[in-house]
């Protein structure tokens, strides 16, 4: 993180341990990898800011809404290992 986000790096990070995943009643995961994807393509505190609005429009807004969410992370990432 430090690489892509320099001194502002433990900030950002400070940030996203203050907000709590699970209480949207979604998988976690789900949550923290739509924050990782909007983060990346816009900024971190705007992602999470749009997760403390509306979580829905932050999986809108990452590709992760739909069932098969699962399976557009992995596009997007790549096979693993």
């Amino acid at each position: 993180m430090k690489a892509r986000f320099g001194e502002e790096a433990p900030f950002l990070l400070a940030q996203l341990r203050t907000f709590d995943a699970g209480s949207t009643g979604q998988d976690p995961e789900r949550i923290l990898a739509a924050l990782a994807v909007v983060g990346a393509d816009q900024n971190v505190p705007a992602a999470l800011e749009l997760a403390r609005i509306d979580w829905r429009d932050l999986l809108v807004s990452a590709g992760l809404a739909g069932e098969d969410w699962r399976a557009v992370l992995n596009e997007m990432l790549g096979p693993a290992g």
